[in-house]
């Protein structure tokens, strides 16, 4: 008897500790992943975006059947945001799995990305962890440090 009820706690335990991102769309912003400078390497959760810098809109839209992650460049001039062209970057689609806080994703379609001498596309995964918070959710990758998606109403 002993043993059983731990097995179910521990069982209990572990399903409570795995969070799942509910239905819906939610939008943020990553500093884009071809620059290896410092200021690449910030926290988007205590900042503004900023002027004439390049970022990756994302867009994780959650269904039930069917999840996506895209990233479409953007860049801030004037007050408006403009999606640019590929010199600075490219278009990616990522078809979406969760497991564990984690968000698991696979490139399904990409335009004008770079690629690496195999003629492989870079970025063919996009890795996230995440914890959820009140405003949103908070995504984590090696580079990157916490990106709030905020979900849509």
């Amino acid at each position: 008897m002993n043993r059983l009820t731990f097995t179910l706690l521990f069982l209990i335990f572990n399903s409570v500790q795995a969070q799942y991102i509910e239905n819906g769309t939610y939008v943020g912003f990553e500093q884009n992943p071809f620059c290896y400078s410092d200021t690449c390497n910030i926290d988007y959760g205590k900042i503004h975006l900023q002027k004439n810098q390049v970022y990756y809109k994302l867009t994780l839209n959650i269904t039930q059947n069917k999840s996506i992650l895209s990233k479409i460049p953007v860049i801030y001039k004037n007050k408006r945001k403009l999606v640019i062209d590929s010199t600075r970057g490219g278009y990616y689609l990522y078809e979406v799995d969760q497991y564990n806080n984690k968000i698991y994703s696979k490139l399904r379609k990409a335009k004008y990305n770079r690629k690496a001498g195999s003629g492989i596309p870079r970025y063919v995964d996009a890795n996230y962890s995440f914890t959820k918070t009140k405003n949103g959710i908070l995504i984590s990758n090696e580079r990157n440090r916490n990106i709030l998606l905020r979900k849509l109403k």
